[in-house]
C-alpha cells in the first residue's frame, strides 16, 4: 500500500494534465509502479471522490484515463494529504493541550478548596 502522503505528487499532475492541458491523465506515464499498485492508487483516489477514470485496455497492459473531480480539485488546492496529515496532528497537540489544561485547573480547585477546608 502507499501511503497516503505519496499521493500528493500523482495528484499534481493530475491537475496539471487536467488544468492546464485540458486532458485526462493516462496512467501509461507512471513508470515507477506496478499495475497492481497503479489500480490500487486510482482505486483509492476514486474511493474517495477525488477523481474519475476510463479503464483502456491496451495491448500489453490496462491503463487508466484520470481526471480530477471539484472535490479532487479543491483537496489539492488545500495542500493534499500532506496538509490533511498536519492538521491531523494539530488537532492531537491542541487535544493533548486542552487535557493538560483542564487537569491543571482541576488541579487548582482542589487545592483551593483544601486551602478552604484546612482552616
Amino acid at each position: 500500500m502507499i501511503p497516503e502522503e505519496g499521493l500528493d505528487g500523482l495528484l499534481a499532475v493530475m491537475r496539471h494534465h487536467n488544468v492546464s492541458r485540458n486532458q485526462a491523465f493516462d496512467t501509461d506515464w507512471i513508470s515507477d509502479m506496478s499495475d497492481e499498485q497503479t489500480q490500487e492508487v486510482v482505486t483509492t483516489l476514486h474511493t474517495y471522490g477525488y477523481i474519475t477514470y476510463k479503464k483502456v485496455v491496451r495491448d500489453y497492459h490496462v491503463a487508466y484515463l484520470c481526471r480530477l473531480t471539484p472535490e479532487g480539485m479543491k483537496f489539492c488546492q488545500e495542500g493534499g494529504f500532506q496538509e490533511l496529515a498536519a492538521k491531523k496532528k494539530r488537532q492531537k497537540i491542541n487535544a493533548i493541550g486542552w487535557v493538560i489544561a483542564v487537569i491543571a485547573s482541576l488541579a487548582t480547585i482542589g487545592a483551593f478548596i483544601w486551602q478552604l477546608l484546612s482552616r
